[in-house]
């Protein structure tokens, strides 16, 4: 499972770019390491046993166990040896074909030009958490100790809004001086629009029933989203904006400051071209909604995401007193803002 994990990393990690080149120079050399212990192993265990069928059986148990990287010269077999092994732990992009309008073609449109394209990408939001999870012991106990933080807290919303108000009133610098930004105010959830959402709030319930009118103890997520360029081409060079493309990521604000933008807790959700999300709009790329009769919801968009959290969704949660292991806890949650920069917000707004 380590060799696993170490090649998933090695071809998915997106802290520093890595060349194919690389990778290959990496798998040879793991590959080579794994056969020579291999080697070793027979050639200090096989002679002890005498039985053929013994022989035969312990070398396959050696092949099975430090022969994983035989026969992966391609990115197809690897992709497919690495979904085997890593089953929920892997999630990778999926196409996402976005619906066409029909439309009545002008006689000046041209025939020929830039291929226009009716997809954009997505990585389950779901899938990416759950295995964070189950694999991630100090991400779990942030999820729960924020979730019953936020369903015990008692404060005041009233006198945190009178003091918001003095601030934007005439005696602002009055107001700032008695203003304790450390009693006051550490992260989002001590601002208003956190302390009123009326799920995430002191007033958001802390058990619901669900459809088939079981109670459970919610386990509250908060999301808070981000829309943002990616330039694949020379930004000075000849083809900027050619191949512009826009990324759909959310950050957990249940994780402390120390934790929330680690490269490993940005969960992204979406990936399409700039033109894309301008031609087909938000309603269809980030919400998963069709237009006019269309109206359909895509469930591995964010907007569908989103819609499902806010009924409630089972997780697997690790626990060493259960008898399978694993115990199952009713989670909601809701994305709080969507945040995005000046240029970014041009393309959307």
């Amino acid at each position: 499972t380590k060799v696993c994990e170490a090649l998933a990393s090695l071809r998915f990690s997106g802290r520093t770019p890595v060349s194919e080149t690389v990778i290959q120079v990496v798998k040879d050399f793991m590959k080579d390491w794994l056969q020579t212990t291999r080697d070793s192993l027979e050639r200090s265990v096989l002679p002890l046993l005498p039985d053929p069928a013994a022989r035969e059986q312990v070398t396959g148990h050696f092949r099975s166990h430090l022969g994983w990287l035989d026969g992966l010269e391609t990115r197809k077999l690897e992709m497919a040896f690495l979904k085997r092994h890593l089953d929920n732990s892997l999630v990778l992009p999926q196409k996402r074909e976005l619906p066409v309008k029909k439309k009545k073609k002008r006689k000046l449109d041209s025939s020929e030009g830039a291929k226009e394209v009716n997809h954009c990408w997505d990585l389950c939001l779901l899938k990416q958490i759950q295995a964070r999870i189950w694999h991630d012991s100090e991400f779990r106990h942030e999820l729960l100790k924020s979730s019953e933080r936020w369903s015990a807290r008692a404060e005041d919303v009233g006198s945190l809004q009178e003091s918001l108000d003095k601030l934007q009133g005439d005696d602002a610098s009055a107001a700032l001086a008695d203003f304790d930004v450390e009693k006051e105010m550490h992260d989002v959830e001590d601002g208003l629009l956190f302390r009123t959402h009326p799920k995430l709030g002191r007033e958001g319930a802390i058990h619901v029933r669900d459809e088939h009118g079981n109670g459970h103890r919610v386990v509250k997520l908060c999301f808070i989203a981000y829309l943002d360029g990616i330039e694949t081409a020379n930004p000075l060079g000849v083809a900027r904006g050619s191949h512009s493309m826009e990324c759909i990521y959310v950050a957990l604000l249940n994780l402390p400051l120390t934790m929330r933008y680690r490269m490993e807790n940005l969960f992204p959700v979406t990936l399409c071209n700039t033109s894309t999300l301008k031609r087909f709009g938000t309603r269809a790329v980030i919400g998963g909604r069709g237009g006019g009769d269309d109206e359909f919801d895509h469930p591995r968009s964010l907007g569908a995401v989103m819609r499902k959290l806010d009924a409630g969704i089972s997780l697997k949660f690790p626990s060493a007193e259960a008898e399978r292991g694993y115990e199952y806890r009713w989670c909601c949650g809701w994305q709080l803002l969507f945040l995005a920069d000046f240029p970014a917000a041009g393309k959307v707004l």
